[in-house]
């Protein structure tokens, strides 16, 4: 009997030493699309840089998990869920959660902004000069009607062109279309879309048309640049893992010199981590060196588009500063 005991008090040991470190292997989680708004983190999961940061702040072995999503929703969801730890969401999307969950359990935040990117309103009409030159029999796709990010685009700037009261004056004019999709139709002469409110690369597609014209950009819209991609988080992760969170942030800076100094090397990491091979690395570079896109963490827009959320009843809680919307480290920095 003592010899059993003996093996059982080691064989326990054994269990105490190596049992939790196994099951404890630290992990973060992270949800995306595959737009090139979150090249940041593309550039990060490419060159395994949050593995080298944990390993450099003494974790070793940290395992990185990455989910692909086509929209918001499910990332919300698997946020909520417990799922995955950080999302990578339009800044839109970045204010209704922080306006939905201030205050309670499940509070989010944006860790960072990650680019800020041209988006342009283009027809194939010869009688559009501007949006007052829109006509009933004009067409304008958009992902979503009503409630895309290039939809409130739009409605801000009818809100700019009529006032405030008729933001939602071309909103009849809007059709629902996936990004590709738009693009194929404004390639078709008799299409009934005759206008797009494009991202890149759609964008830079659609610049090479015949007959197509950029009529109004975003910047000319906003006053400024916009943010059109963030990373966010809960309250609940970032104080429950401030080391892993610490982490992420380097890796999000590193991925940020990598970008500015080398975009052979950002879109390199841009089409191992999608694997897009549809789209040619010549068009890739083109945007990346566009002197319209700027991949920082710094926000620029964020209290325009929440000012206009809250005026139209999209978001009922406003924030006073644009700062709000973020965690400190980035609330610190010099955003709009």
């Amino acid at each position: 009997m003592r010899r059993w005991s003996i093996v059982l008090l080691g064989a326990m040991s054994l269990v105490v030493a190596r049992g939790p470190a196994a099951a404890q292997q630290p992990e973060i989680r992270i949800s995306r699309t595959t737009t090139m708004a979150y090249l940041p983190l593309m550039v990060i999961e490419h060159e395994k840089l949050l593995e080298k940061h944990a390993a450099q702040a003494g974790i070793p072995n940290l395992k990185v998990s990455i989910h692909t999503f086509t929209g918001p929703s499910a990332q919300f969801d698997a946020l909520f869920s417990g799922n995955v730890d950080v999302v990578a969401v339009g800044s839109t999307a970045l204010i209704t959660l922080w306006a939905r969950t201030k205050g309670t359990a499940n509070e989010v935040k944006g860790i960072s902004a990650l680019a800020s990117m041209p988006i342009a309103l283009s027809t194939r009409n010869p009688n559009v000069k501007s949006i007052r030159d829109f006509t009933d029999s004009d067409r304008i796709a958009v992902p979503s009607v009503n409630v895309s990010f290039q939809a409130m685009l739009l409605q801000m700037a009818a809100a700019k062109e009529w006032g405030a009261d008729n933001y939602k004056k071309l909103d009849p004019l809007t059709v629902g279309l996936g990004q590709m999709d738009a693009v194929a139709a404004m390639a078709q002469p008799n299409h009934e879309v005759n206008s797009d409110f494009a991202t890149p690369p759609f964008l830079y597609i659609e610049k090479e048309m015949p007959g197509v014209t950029p009529i109004l950009t975003m910047r000319e819209i906003l006053g400024e640049k916009g943010t059109i991609g963030t990373a966010a988080t809960t309250t609940r992760f970032r104080e429950g893992k401030p080391e892993l969170y610490k982490v992420l942030l380097a890796a999000l800076k590193e991925a940020m010199e990598i970008i500015a100094s080398d975009k052979g090397r950002a879109v390199d990491g841009y089409i191992g981590a999608t694997g897009d091979r549809k789209t040619t690395r010549e068009m890739l570079l083109r945007i990346a060196n566009d002197p319209d896109v700027e991949f920082t963490m710094t926000p620029r827009a964020m209290q325009n588009y929440a000012d206009f959320m809250f005026k139209t009843g999209t978001i009922k809680r406003r924030p006073e500063k644009w700062s709000e919307l973020f965690f400190s480290e980035t609330g610190e920095l010099n955003g709009s």
